[in-house]
This record gives structure tokens, C-alpha cells and sequence, in this order.
């Protein structure tokens, strides 16, 4: 189905953006990067639909998943932020990897952000140090994700602009691996997600505090219609 028409980024493209997935496209295999970074994901299972907040993926718990590739842009040193609109299914999938780039808390990957509905848990790992909150799940409801990090200064994960877990080890560098950026799977392990996510960007950059409250007050902000 096509939903919506042609849209693009508006100029000038926020700075440090190497991957912007707003999901506008509707139908097709290709999840379109407005980053200006090439970034295109390749879609594989995940089926277009209409939620919340507009037009979106529905992944299904069965192989789908978004494949970002591996370009230069998306390796990370010493800082980086994600944002993520996702609305997460309370269902039988325990772990569910959400976007990752290597394995959950593995020396040699760069991050991972993963739900674990036993513990209604959010978990992001960068690395082999994790950080994690139980009973901060909400279900059913579209929701923002947001996670910034700067070595040696800071690691918070944000859920509606609410800080709910600080890293308290931060002195790590962010390994370059050849794993590629997965959105609504971890291929490495195999923690599919059961649930819809809408858009997906990656910073290669510590995103300000108003950035994240702005990407939530005004979530289209940045995108305008094409012909």
C-alpha cells in the first residue's frame, strides 16, 4: 500500500546525522536514509502499516528485520546517539533486539538496544558494559527511545525525554566491527521483536538535551513533502 508520498530532509541535515529512518515510504523493500550517508536498510519480512504516529513497520517475530548495512559512517569511537519511535508488544518473545550493531554485551560489538519482557526491562549495551531498568516497559504505546553517549563524560538512556538508567561506567571506546546496523532484529543472536517501530536515526555525535525534546514535541519536524 503507499500511504504517503515523496518526502525529504530539510536542509541544513542535523549535525552528526549518519543514519535518518523516518519509515515514510509506505510500501517497496527499501527503507530510504535521509542522512545523506547512503545508509538505504534493505527490508526483509516486516510488513508497512499505519500506527500512532503515521506510517510505520510491523515486525512480526518471524526473521523480519531492517538491514543498514555496514558503511564507514556508522562506526562509532568515542560517542554516538540513537533515537528510536517504537511501540512495543507485551507477547512470548522474551529478548527482543529493537537496533543493533554486534551481539547483546559482547567485547567486540558497538551497541545494542534490546526489551526483555520478563523484567519489562529496557537494556542498551555498548561494548561489553550494559546498563538496564526493570519495570519501565510501557505496552502497547508508541513511545520514544533515546540514548546518548560521550566517553569519560556520560551514557543515558531517555524514554519519552525521561532519563530512567545512567551508565556508571563510561570510559569505554566504542569497538569498530563489521557487524551491520539491524533495526526489528540482532541477526547475531537472533532476537527477533514482536512490535512497530516508525523511525530510527544514529548520531555520530552527543545529541543535546533540546535536540531529543525537540525530536519529541515536533517529531516531523525535519522533513518536508516532495513531489
Amino acid at each position: 500500500m503507499r500511504l504517503r508520498t515523496k518526502y525529504t530532509q530539510r536542509l541544513p541535515t542535523a549535525t552528526g546525522l549518519v543514519l535518518d529512518i523516518p519509515l515514510f515510504e509506505g510500501s517497496g523493500e527499501i527503507a530510504h536514509d535521509l542522512s545523506g550517508k547512503g545508509n538505504e536498510g534493505s527490508i526483509t519480512g516486516a510488513s508497512w502499516s499505519r500506527g500512532e504516529k503515521g506510517v510505520c513497520l510491523d515486525f512480526d517475530g518471524i526473521n523480519d528485520y531492517v538491514d543498514c548495512g555496514n558503511n564507514d559512517s556508522l562506526d562509532f569511537i568515542d560517542k554516538f546517539s540513537m533515537e528510536s519511535w517504537c511501540t512495543f508488544v507485551d507477547d512470548d518473545l522474551n529478548i527482543q533486539s529493537y537496533i543493533s550493531k554486534g551481539k547483546y554485551n559482547d567485547a567486540v560489538s558497538s551497541f545494542v538496544f534490546e526489551i526483555t519482557r520478563d523484567h519489562d526491562r529496557f537494556s542498551l549495551s555498548i561494548k561489553d558494559v550494559y546498563i538496564y531498568k526493570d519495570d519501565v516497559v510501557n505496552y502497547g504505546s508508541n513511545c520514544q527511545m533515546f540514548f546518548r553517549y560521550k566517553k569519560d563524560s556520560l551514557g543515558i538512556l531517555y524514554s519519552n525525554t525521561v532519563a530512567i538508567v545512567t551508565m556508571t561506567t563510561y570510559n569505554i571506546s566504542i569497538p569498530i566491527t563489521t557487524h551491520h546496523v539491524f533495526i526489528g532484529c540482532n541477526k547475531d543472536i537472533d532476537h527477533d521483536i514482536t512490535g512497530i517501530i516508525s523511525k530510527v536515526r544514529l548520531y555520530n555525535i552527543l545529541s543535546s538535551v533540546n535536540t531529543m525534546k525537540r525530536r519529541y514535541e515536533q517529531p516531523d519536524h525535519d522533513y518536508c513533502r516532495g513531489s
